[in-house]
């Protein structure tokens, strides 16, 4: 968690509640991950909530073209078939 519980991806969080945060809006940091971090951010995302967790909170969230192409880089996932030819 302490990869990605900075105060640049989470600006307007106060940094005393940036953990709480992570713990209880995972939705919300997934898509502020994927939207603002690095790929490193996005690995250590993956890897605090899981795989699976993390392709089941991408169907809450919107699907902008950098989530979208986040999810389908490091989870393969593209529930629109966006990239499908």
């Amino acid at each position: 968690m302490q990869r990605i519980a900075r105060k640049s991806l989470f600006w307007e969080v106060p940094v005393h509640r940036i953990a709480q945060v992570i713990e209880e809006s995972p939705a919300w940091v997934v898509q502020r991950i994927f939207e603002y971090g690095s790929l490193k951010d996005v690995e250590a995302v993956i890897l605090l909530y899981g795989a699976d967790r993390v392709r089941e909170l991408l169907r809450e969230i919107p699907m902008t073209p950098m989530v979208r192409s986040m999810a389908y880089v490091f989870l393969d996932y593209d529930p629109e078939g966006y990239y499908t030819f």
